[in-house]
Parts: structure tokens; C-alpha cells; sequence
């Protein structure tokens, strides 16, 4: 046997040497291959620009062209420009000035020693307005870019910040403020702002920007921001009112997406708000004293007070829809009739399904579920307390949703990745639930019960997505009252529900006759 080992690492050495000393003269051989066979590569003349794709009229543009090849270096090339403007100039570093907007077309001639010359064409757009546009409809992404291509012909260049795919207004949100820090330039640059967004998100983007502004010294008051929705302009008006008192700008206007394409076309203003009335397109200017504060509006003024103050309004709005999501769900149990986890976890769930948009929630929630249960099953021949058996099953959700996070890196989903993980973290406390339903009444119980709150979180996840609905209690809070008014009716509720109808409608049918 000891022979055999010895033979055995005698052979592995001679493995190792004989590859090592093999490796060794082919990385010579790779190194001394491209030495002998590959030749110099001539350096061929180019012409190279450096310079901005877009610049405003009257103002000087530099254009560089040092990074062109110059075959010869003991000798400089020579730089002849063309402007496209019926201006030319020489040398390596040129400025220039466009007098007028439009699309130029600048040409680089370069000539070394021996004549050779070789000519390079960069497009430049001059404008003469800059405008700002932020956007997040996905649907509208094609008009976007016929505005842009709309407002070029006419010497207005439009920078736009945007994201298209359809998620949660609240990653929405977090994508478009990055993005907006990210352009801070822009905002100050740009002669007018617009904001092109679903519901009220446009507003809230505003207010939640507010410290940024100020943090880098962006003025807003002499500038005209357009906030262009589908939603009801003058319940729009109150929610205005806080941006407005903020940032103080010089107008915001409120108006339908038709009134963009004016906007673009009309100077100042006075020529816009002119041409609206003529189409007979929608619109309200906010200011100050639109508003006076009466007994009934106060709550709305208390919340513009808090926009004001620095308060996120997106959470103002998710904190008003919480009497609605609960007042649905009462109605759901007393008067329909369907079983869920109580009040409190349909309501929870649907705020999660809110924070992370209804596909992902959906998908995120069937996953714990069915880990859980799986968790369950492996668990129940240990026979181990209640506690820690939980407790296991909580660890192996925060798990899943390290492995769901893992997934959305690798394959690069975005919208994924950027999702916030305390919804995620909400929706595992449903885990426990389902499972202690199982361990009582079986699963069959637990997958009824399990089913139909979820049924009545997808309900009102639809329901507190109603753009009308969320601009209808952010900019009339007071309406909280009346849905204190609508549990007091249904406390009062001593007739049949309507499940039960259905069940007993054979012993109601026998008790008519």
C-alpha cells in the first residue's frame, strides 16, 4: 500500500513539473508570437470634434479638436471650421457664437505635411429656449417624443426626465427624484418646467424636492411651472396650493396634456393662458388668494401648512386612503358577507400591494405563502414549540425575500431592486397567520380564509388607486368624517349578509312559503 501512495505522488509531481515547465514555454511562445507577427499599424489621419450637441443663441460655444490623429507628430495639422452658419474659422480650439436657433451641421477639415486632409461633420442644435419636462406616463411616451421633435422645429430644446415603466407611483417617485437630483443643471438652466404625470405625483415630486432646491440655490420665482393631468382640475387646485406656498414660482398652471403643444408655441404667458381660452382647453392658475380659509376647507389648509413644512405628501395621501381601505373592508365583512384575517391584515396588505405595485406585491405574497407552508410541513416532525417554530418560519421568509432581491440583481430588474423591502418585510407577518390557521382548522380552512383576503386587498388596492379618489381626499381631507359616519352605519347593521343570503336561500325560501 505504501509503495502504491509513493508512485501515486510520484506521478502527480511529474504531472505538476512536466505542466508548469509546458505552460512556461508557451507563455514565451505567446509572448515572443506577437513580436515577430504582428507589424506596426500605421496611423491614419482623423478629424475628431469635441464639442456640445446643443447650446443656446447668443451665447459662445468652444469646439476641440485635439483629439484628432496626426500621422506625423513632429509637425502640427492644420484646423479649418465651418459653423455651418456661413462662418469659418482656423486653429485647433475655436469659439463661436450662433446668432439664430436651428439645427447647424459643423464641419472639421484637417491637413497634415503632405496634403492629406480629412473632414469630420458634428450636428449642433441651437435654441433659444430651454424647457424642462418631467414625466413618468408610459402611455404618453410616444407624444413625448413628438413634442420634443414639435418643439425643435420651433427652437425650444426639451429635456426630458422620465421613466416609463408602469410601477408603484411611490418607486416612481423614488426613480424620478433621483433622477432629478441627478439634473439639478437643468432645472437651473431652464426658462419653463413642466411636469407630465398620472394623478397628482407631479405636485408631489414638487414638494418633495423643495430641500434640494434650496440646498442648491435654485430660484423658482421667476419661472412658469405647468402641471398637466387628466385629473379634476379644480379638486387639483387645493393640492397646488402647497408646492405653490414652498416654492414660490411665478404661476402654476394647471391644464390637460392638448394644452402642451400651446405651451411650446406660445412665447409668454399671457399668449398662452389667450390660447388656451380660445381652444376652449381647461386650465386653473393657482395663487395665493384663491383660497380663503372657511370652517369647512381648514383641514385642507392644515395639510398644506404640512406640504409647506417639508412633510412628504405622498404619505399625507397613503395615511387619508387608510380610513377608506378599512371603511371597504368593513363593508366587505358586515354587509357582503366575506371572512378575512380581521380588519387589520387586508389593510396592511393593501398598503404593501400600494408600496410595491400590484404584480410584484402579488407575486412577492404567493411566495412567502407557499415557503411558509412548505417550512411547515418539514417542521412538523420535529414537534417543536409554537415560538420557535415561528420563528423559523420568519427566518426562512426573510430568506426568500434575500433570494427574491438576489434574483432582481442578477437579471438586472430595476424596478425589482428598487422596490422598498418593509413592505416585503409586512407581508412575512401574513406567514404567521396562515400557518397558525393551519395548525388549528387545516389547510383547506387556511387556504379559503387566506384566499378571500386577499381578494378583498386586491379590491381595494384598486379601489385606493382610483386617480379621482386619491386627489379627491388629499385635497378635501375633511372627508375622513364621512367615512366615520359610514362605520357608525354599518355598526348598526342587523340584517342578513348577502354570503349568508346565498347560503340559506333554500331555509328562506321554505320560511316564505
Amino acid at each position: 500500500m505504501a509503495a502504491k501512495r509513493s508512485l501515486f505522488f510520484i506521478f502527480l509531481c511529474l504531472i505538476f513539473f512536466s505542466d508548469s515547465f509546458f505552460g512556461e514555454i508557451v507563455y514565451a511562445q505567446e509572448q515572443l508570437v506577437p513580436a515577430l507577427s504582428q507589424p506596426e499599424i500605421p496611423l491614419i489621419l482623423q478629424a475628431i470634434i469635441r464639442g456640445p450637441d446643443v447650446a443656446t443663441q447668443q451665447k459662445n460655444v468652444i469646439f476641440d479638436a485635439s483629439l484628432s490623429v496626426n500621422p506625423f507628430a513632429d509637425e502640427a495639422l492644420k484646423y479649418f471650421w465651418d459653423f455651418g452658419d456661413g462662418v469659418t474659422a482656423q486653429g485647433e480650439e475655436v469659439v463661436h457664437l450662433y446668432k439664430n436657433a436651428g439645427t447647424y451641421a459643423v464641419h472639421l477639415r484637417v491637413r497634415d505635411k503632405e496634403g492629406n486632409e480629412q473632414v469630420s461633420t458634428k450636428e449642433i442644435f441651437v435654441y433659444r429656449e430651454f424647457l424642462l419636462l418631467v414625466t413618468d406616463d408610459g402611455a404618453q411616451e410616444e407624444r413625448v417624443k413628438n413634442l420634443v421633435a414639435f418643439a425643435k422645429e420651433r427652437g425650444i430644446f426639451i429635456q426630458v426626465i422620465a421613466h416609463f415603466e408602469p410601477v408603484s407611483d411611490f418607486v416612481v417617485e423614488e426613480i424620478l427624484i433621483k433622477k432629478m437630483s441627478e439634473a439639478l443643471d437643468d432645472f437651473t438652466k431652464a426658462d419653463r418646467i413642466v411636469f407630465w404625470t398620472r394623478s397628482s405625483l407631479g405636485l408631489t415630486l414638487l414638494s418633495q424636492f423643495k430641500p434640494s432646491f434650496l440646498e442648491a440655490g435654485i430660484d423658482l420665482t421667476s419661472h412658469d411651472i405647468v402641471f398637466v393631468s387628466d385629473g379634476f382640475l379644480p379638486l387639483l387646485v387645493n393640492i397646488a396650493l402647497g408646492p405653490y406656498r414652498a416654492l414660490r414660482p411665478h404661476s402654476i398652471i394647471l391644464t390637460r396634456s392638448e394644452g402642451l403643444w400651446t405651451f411650446v408655441d406660445s412665447p409668454t404667458l399671457d399668449i398662452f393662458l389667450s390660447n388656451l381660452a380660445q381652444r376652449a382647453i381647461p386650465y386653473r392658475i393657482v395663487a395665493e388668494h384663491i383660497s380663503r380659509v372657511t370652517f369647512w376647507n381648514f383641514p385642507s389648509h392644515i395639510l398644506n401648512f404640512m406640504i409647506h413644512r417639508g412633510i412628504p405628501s405622498n404619505s399625507l395621501q397613503l395615511l387619508l386612503m387608510i380610513p377608506v381601505i378599512v371603511t371597504f373592508v368593513a363593508f366587505m365583512k358586515q354587509i357582503v358577507g366575506v371572512t378575512t384575517f380581521g380588519v387589520y391584515t387586508p389593510s396592511i396588505v393593501t398598503l404593501s400591494f400600494i408600496a410595491l405595485d400590484i404584480s410584484y406585491g402579488l407575486i412577492i405574497l404567493i411566495i412567502l405563502l407557499v415557503i411558509g407552508t412548505l417550512i411547515r410541513l418539514f417542521l412538523r416532525r420535529y414537534r417543536l414549540l409554537y415560538i420557535p417554530r415561528i420563528a423559523i418560519l420568519l427566518t426562512f421568509a426573510s430568506i426568500t425575500i434575500v433570494g427574491i432581491l438576489f434574483l432582481g440583481a442578477l437579471f438586472d430588474i430595476s424596478d425589482l431592486v428598487s422596490i422598498s423591502i418593509f413592505p416585503m418585510l409586512i407581508m412575512s407577518t401574513l406567514v404567521e397567520k396562515f400557518v397558525s390557521i393551519q395548525t388549528g382548522t387545516g389547510f383547506k380552512s387556511a387556504l379559503v380564509l387566506i384566499s378571500e383576503t386577499i381578494v378583498v386587498s386586491i379590491l381595494c388596492y384598486y379601489l385606493v388607486e382610483w386617480d379621482f379618489l386619491k386627489i379627491l381626499m388629499l385635497s378635501h381631507p375633511e372627508l375622513i368624517l364621512v367615512f366615520l359616519v359610514i362605520n357608525v352605519i354599518l355598526g348598526r347593521w342587523t340584517g342578513l349578509r348577502i354570503f349568508e343570503y346565498v347560503r340559506f336561500r333554500e331555509v328562506i325560501r321554505h320560511a316564505e312559503e
